[in-house]
């Protein structure tokens, strides 16, 4: 309840509603040439930053599969004998590792691990390690080609850039939950396409925009 002469607050949800809406355009001269505000020169840059970030992190995981796949094999036989130590309890390694009758089920699992190592490096080993390596990788890289367009077309101020780094942010989440896909590179570049997608939406970006669609729509 609030008393005379006191304005109610607005919540925070009502705020980001009010902003988040389209801007209304009263006064718009379609002889005078739309010059792009600052903010969208910012927000294309922002873009094409999470773009590279993106393509280094997809491209330099590609182009070193092979090399972390050597580091890897080097390191196994070191592994190897840590993970010997904790299955010598149990027999050791492989077919040998058996479960005591009436083990616990956490002492079962910890067999059940013993007998999947392997005393060396195998050809199945190593293609899931590529598979691991390259798929999220590959998309990686096609967000950072996806953002590197997005970001050009944003510059040019053509209003669809906008629906196409929402998506982008959208997929990056999905990546992000479904194939474990975050390091710092994915966080820093999303969080830069996100500003991008608020400064293309608020104030003079979203006044551009508008200005934009209404001329599109005028010239059909």
């Amino acid at each position: 309840m609030t008393t005379p002469g006191n304005t109610p607050r607005r919540g925070f949800l009502a705020n980001l509603s009010k902003a988040m809406a389209p801007p209304i355009i009263e006064d718009d001269d379609p002889s005078v040439p739309l010059v792009r505000p600052r903010a969208i020169l910012i927000a294309a840059i922002l873009v094409g930053i999470a773009a590279v970030m993106f393509l280094f992190n997809g491209v330099g995981t590609l182009v070193t599969i092979e090399s972390n796949l050597a580091k890897a094999e080097q390191a196994y036989p070191t592994q190897l004998i840590e993970i010997q130590k904790q299955c010598a309890p149990y027999g050791g390694i492989g077919a040998a590792a058996t479960a005591p009758q009436g083990a616990a089920d956490d002492v079962v699992k910890t067999v059940q691990s013993c007998q999947q190592v392997q005393p060396s490096v195998t050809n199945e080993m190593r293609d899931n390690f590529r598979s691991s390596q390259r798929t999220p990788s590959l998309v990686v890289t096609v967000m950072g080609l996806i953002a590197a367009a997005a970001g050009f077309f944003l510059f040019r101020g053509v209003p669809w850039a906008r629906r196409l780094l929402v998506g982008l942010v959208i997929i990056t989440m999905l990546v992000t939950m479904l194939l474990q896909i975050s390091n710092v590179f994915t966080l820093i570049a999303t969080l830069f396409i996100v500003v991008s997608v608020l400064m293309s939406y608020l104030g003079k970006g979203g006044v551009f925009f508008a200005k934009a669609l209404l001329r599109q729509k005028a010239a059909r």
